[in-house]
């Protein structure tokens, strides 16, 4: 979902980029930011992209559970009413951050698996990719597949899910197509891929989120995990036995390419 360097998910953040002159605003300027963002009018200025910004870094850190209006507001030196005008809760400023990253890392595994080869090696780097960079970020990806959010940031999380399925089953059915995979529902079996790897990656990310938040760093544990993974899709999506050093040929690939930036 996991998710380029420092951490392989959305951007990277400038702390020099997203400075503002900070300004002071009381409880009547908060209300009336709040009552123009529940308006639908909100101010299309770089402030916004300002916030993203600031808020992205503290997922990046400590996932939803320590990110605040207060926080974003004091990280983009702007007052607490500043961040109503463009979001009128925390959710929405979540869901707003999670549609950004998710983005992104689906971007980054259409790349993957619009490439060349056969499909079931293009959908093999395509999982290679996304594991990878979930790796490379562990507190921003646990934040993104599994950390409780507010059903307004869940129903982001479900849309994203969709996303990848579509693209898994279309990239299943050209692989059909070509008989280069067993015969299986494209649909089921991108739902079954989606959701197998999104499993696989939680205990590792739970475990070592705490320790380490991720800083595009693979360590060759990291690399078995991602073959694993790719070989067991693998394993399922052609009904033969997985050739283990392709695997892990394709995995190393997609942790050097997560190092690289």
């Amino acid at each position: 979902m996991p998710l380029a360097s420092s951490g392989g998910l959305w951007l990277d953040v400038n702390p020099d980029s997203h400075r503002e002159r900070p300004h002071q605003g009381g409880p009547q300027e908060a209300g009336m930011a709040r009552s123009t963002a529940a308006a639908g009018v909100v101010p299309i200025t770089g402030t916004r992209e300002k916030l993203c910004s600031a808020g992205f870094a503290i997922l990046r850190r400590a996932g939803f559970s320590g990110l605040s209006v207060s926080a974003v507001a004091e990280d983009a030196e702007v007052a607490v009413g500043t961040v109503y005008r463009h979001f009128t809760s925390k959710a929405e400023l979540c869901a707003e951050l999670f549609r950004r990253a998710s983005t992104h890392e689906l971007k980054a595994v259409a790349d993957a698996i619009r490439g060349q080869g056969p499909a079931d090696r293009r959908i093999a780097n395509a999982v290679a990719t996304f594991a990878a960079r979930a790796l490379a970020g562990r507190a921003l990806a646990y934040a993104l597949l599994a950390e409780p959010v507010d059903p307004l940031v869940d129903t982001e999380r479900l849309a994203a899910r969709r996303r990848y399925t579509a693209l898994y089953a279309e990239a299943v059915a050209t692989g059909l197509a070509e008989g280069d995979l067993a015969p299986q529902p494209p649909e089921l079996a991108a739902a079954a891929m989606v959701g197998v790897v999104s499993e696989a990656l939680v205990g590792p990310l739970a475990r070592a989120r705490i320790v380490d938040p991720g800083h595009g760093v693979l360590t060759e544990a990291d690399v078995m995990i991602i073959a694993e993974i790719v070989g067991f899709c693998r394993r399922g999506l052609t009904g033969r036995p997985d050739v283990t050093i392709d695997t892990l040929r394709i995995a190393r690939r997609a942790a050097e390419a997560v190092g690289r930036g």
